[in-house]
Formats: structure tokens, C-alpha cells, sequence
């Protein structure tokens, strides 16, 4: 087996692993019993591609007890081999889960009524699903169940519904997946660049102009004074800074962008981008208390290849930023308060270091402006 045919057998395996939700261990154990064969292929072509550095990044590993009845260099092989299938699956599932909704998708083969209720091929109308519980990420429609983006917290769908019943609302489900029944549910911080907090109170932004900051993670174990919930985000989370950025156009419109970075799925070469966005048409002067959004959107974007190191090197505080390999937005909602969006950051991003010190440097008196 060539190179070429060990990469194409990869991402078979990867794209297996998704289309039946299976880990790569649970694929790799069946197929050592059911095609030994091309298991062993597989293992002796990649034994062939082994570096020195290959075997170090494996060595923790070897206590797992896993592929015990092989020998040393076989068991390193045998990890790698699950490295790799599982960098492709990862980035298999993000272009499946990150698609433009078609017709011919398994979503919408299943429930064809449904694409009725797309909009702009990423979202779908919340008001043509039933969802029951609120806080799960179940619906169903016409007899079928589909599943809500991992993405997207279903406690944000449940607050704002609770608050704001007659707002237009959009979700995004995954095109993928599919059920004819009801499936098991899943169910340290320092300021870079502070951004200017008066801006907020009469969301005094003028025409033409620009505001933004950045809030980034350094591993809290090199710092003096400990932080438990930095240290979960920086070593397990992998997030690494939070940016924002506002701006008011020549039309009069403010538009506000906040953006997390994760690592998550570094090892498959992938950079995680987790956006929230909202605008309104209020004038300077206008109290935030009063102030009405136009819309406010999440969305996630992916950054695959040179873009994942010149994404890390770029701020929202200075404009414009590398475009995203992979798009699409989780969820939409219409005419609310601007002040709903304190509800969502510490239901949407991952690091709650990062977003305690964005609200506190920019809405001092967040808690008492958001909706009861």
C-alpha cells in the first residue's frame, strides 16, 4: 500500500466512523476482527511512516490498554493509525455539519416540508419544529427527529423564547442526522487590548468609526496567582483568547462582533472560531437600556491551513481578518432588546474567564440591565 492508497483508506474510515457514529477505536476493534487483512495493511504502512517523533508523541498512550497483544513499535504504529483516522473524521464532521443545506441532504430527504423553512441555507424557522423538552437538543417535525448544532446551547433557544415569544427565531440542525424515533440525548485571563466601556451607556460610536478589544488565555500554571476556571480553559478547552470589535457604518448602523478562538482540534490542524454578532439602527444617545437590535446571530467558522496561523496573528480590533475555510451560522433572532444579549456569552462560548472579563471590562452594570 502506496501513500496515496494509505491517505484514501483513512479517510474512507473517517468517513464511516461519522456516517454511523462510531469512534475510531470501536471501528479499528471490528475491523481487526472482521478485515484483518487491511488492518494489518494499514498498520505496516504506517509502521513505514513512523519518525522518531511519531513514537515520542505516543509513548503516554502505551499504558491505555490497548492493542496489548502487539509489539512495542506495532502499538505506537497502531496509535498513530487512530491519530490519523481521527484528524480526518474530525474535519469530515465539520464539512458534513458546516454544509449548505440541499435538498439532498439526509434532513431534508426524510422531511422534505422542511426546506420550506430554510433561510439563506444555513438556518431553519423555529417555529415549524417542536421541541420538547426546551433544553434539549431534540426537535422533531413530521414524524422525524432531528438534532440541534452542537454549537448551540438549547437553554439560549428556551431564554429567549421564554422572554421574547413573538421575535423571529432560526436554528441551525445538522443535515446529517436523522431519526425516525427519539434518539439518546448527549448531552488565567488577561486583557490584551482593554476596549473602551463608556462607548456602551448611549452607544456612543459616531459614524465611521472603530472600537474594539482582546482578551487573551496564558497558561495559568506559569502565572503567579492561580486560577482553577483558566487553568480548565487554557489545558482542557484549549481556548486561547476572546476579540471583539464595533463599529458604526456611514448608514448609521452599529454592529458589534465578538469571536473565541479554540485549539480544540489543533491535532487535526483546525482552528475553531465561535462568533456572536448583533446590530441596531439606534442613534447615539440612545440608552442601552432602550436600545432595540436589529438582529443577533451565532455562528462558527472554521480556519483550516495557512489561514488557522494568520487567523491567530489578526485582531477584530483592527478590522478586517482572515476568511474562514467553513461557515455557517447556529441561530437568529429578530427585534429584541439589546440588552438580551448578556444571556447568551456564558452559554455560547467555552472559556468563562475570558467572557467574566469582557462583560466586566465593557458592561460594568451588565447584571443589572440584562432582562429578569
Amino acid at each position: 500500500m502506496d501513500i496515496d492508497q494509505y491517505l484514501a483508506s483513512i479517510h474512507t474510515i473517517a468517513s464511516d466512523c461519522c456516517e454511523r457514529s462510531l469512534s475510531v477505536a470501536e471501528h479499528l476493534d471490528s475491523m481487526r476482527v472482521e478485515e484483518a487483512s487491511r488492518f494489518d495493511e494499514l498498520l505496516h504502512t504506517r509502521r513505514k511512516l513512523m519518525t522518531t517523533r511519531d513514537t515520542e508523541s505516543v509513548n503516554g498512550y502505551l499504558q491505555i490498554g490497548h492493542f496489548t497483544d502487539l509489539g512495542v513499535v506495532d502499538r505506537c504504529a497502531a496509535f498513530q493509525l487512530c491519530f490519523d483516522i481521527e484528524q480526518a473524521a474530525t474535519r469530515h464532521e465539520l464539512e458534513a455539519r458546516l454544509a449548505k443545506y440541499d435538498e439532498e441532504q439526509p434532513l431534508f430527504r426524510a422531511i422534505p416540508s422542511l426546506f420550506q423553512h430554510v433561510r439563506n441555507a444555513d438556518l431553519i424557522a423555529y417555529d415549524c419544529l417542536t421541541h420538547q423538552p426546551a433544553n434539549a437538543e431534540v426537535v422533531e417535525c413530521d414524524g422525524h427527529c432531528g438534532i440541534l448544532d452542537y454549537g448551540l446551547n438549547p437553554v439560549i433557544i428556551q431564554w429567549f423564547r421564554r422572554h421574547f415569544p413573538d421575535a423571529p427565531m432560526f436554528v441551525r440542525l445538522l443535515p446529517h442526522r436523522v431519526y425516525s424515533s427519539r434518539p439518546l440525548q448527549r448531552a488565567c485571563e488577561e486583557v490584551m487590548r482593554p476596549a473602551d466601556p463608556k462607548i456602551w451607556k448611549t452607544l456612543k460610536i459616531h459614524r465611521g468609526r472603530r472600537d474594539g478589544g482582546e482578551y487573551v488565555l496564558f497558561d495559568p500554571g506559569s502565572t503567579p496567582k492561580g486560577n482553577r476556571q483558566a487553568y480548565w480553559d487554557y489545558h482542557v478547552r484549549k481556548v486561547l483568547l476572546l476579540q471583539s470589535s464595533v463599529k458604526r457604518d456611514n448608514s448609521g448602523r452599529l454592529t458589534m462582533m465578538i469571536e473565541e478562538l479554540s485549539d480544540e482540534s489543533a491535532r487535526a490542524g483546525v482552528l475553531i472560531g465561535r462568533c456572536m454578532h448583533f446590530d441596531t439602527l439606534d442613534p447615539v444617545g440612545t440608552d442601552v437600556s432602550d436600545s432595540l437590535l436589529s438582529h443577533l446571530d451565532l455562528a462558527v467558522q472554521v480556519y483550516t491551513g495557512s489561514g488557522r496561523q494568520k487567523r491567530k496573528r489578526q485582531s477584530l480590533a483592527d478590522g478586517m481578518v482572515e476568511s474562514a475555510s467553513l461557515r455557517a451560522h447556529l441561530f437568529r433572532i429578530e427585534n429584541v432588546p439589546f440588552r438580551s444579549i448578556f444571556a447568551i456569552p456564558h452559554l455560547f462560548f467555552r472559556s468563562q474567564a475570558l467572557v467574566n472579563e469582557w462583560l466586566s471590562d465593557q458592561f460594568p452594570e451588565w447584571q443589572t440591565i440584562m432582562p429578569n
